[in-house]
C-alpha cells in the first residue's frame, strides 16, 4: 500500500520569511514605500504553473539595478522559484489549496465545533451532546 501526502505551506509564514529577508537585505524603507518588493507577494495567488513565467518575465524586467534588490530576487528564485529549491510554489500558491485553511487539525476541528454552539457556555448535557453528534458525523 502506498500513501501518497502532499504538503501544503502556510501563506502567514512564507510571507513572514520573505519580510524577515526584506528587513536582513535593508530593503524595509522600499517596502514601506510600497515599491516593487511588495509585489512579490501577489506570486502567492497565482497558478503554480505560472509563478515561474510571472516572476521571470514580469517582477524581474521592473527590478532596479540595485544589489539588494538582486540578492532579494535570488533568494526568492531558489528557494521558492525554481524547480528543485526547497519550497516550490505547487506548496505554497493559494490556488493549489483547497478546502482545508490550516494544517493542524485539532485547530481545525475545534474552529468547526465552535461553530456549532449557540452560546458561549452550553450546559453540560449539551456539549456532550455535540460533541457526540459531532465526532460521528464529521471528518477533520
Amino acid at each position: 500500500m502506498v500513501i501518497s501526502n502532499n504538503i501544503v505551506g502556510c501563506r502567514f509564514h512564507l510571507i513572514q520569511s520573505w519580510y524577515q529577508k526584506i528587513q536582513e537585505l535593508g530593503l524595509t524603507l522600499e517596502y514601506k514605500k510600497k515599491l516593487l518588493v511588495k509585489t512579490y507577494f501577489g506570486l502567492t495567488f497565482l497558478d503554480p504553473l505560472e509563478v515561474s513565467d510571472c516572476f521571470s518575465f514580469d517582477l524581474m524586467l521592473d527590478i532596479p539595478d540595485d544589489k539588494k534588490y538582486s540578492k532579494y530576487a535570488d533568494y526568492i528564485l531558489e528557494n521558492y522559484i525554481d524547480e528543485n529549491s526547497k519550497f516550490p510554489p505547487s506548496m505554497w500558491t493559494s490556488y493549489s489549496v483547497t478546502l482545508n485553511r490550516t494544517t493542524n487539525n485539532c485547530e481545525s476541528f475545534l474552529s468547526h465545533f465552535n461553530q456549532i454552539f449557540y452560546k458561549a457556555h452550553p450546559s453540560f448535557f449539551a456539549f456532550l451532546q455535540i460533541l457526540k453528534d459531532t465526532i460521528q458525523t464529521d471528518e477533520f
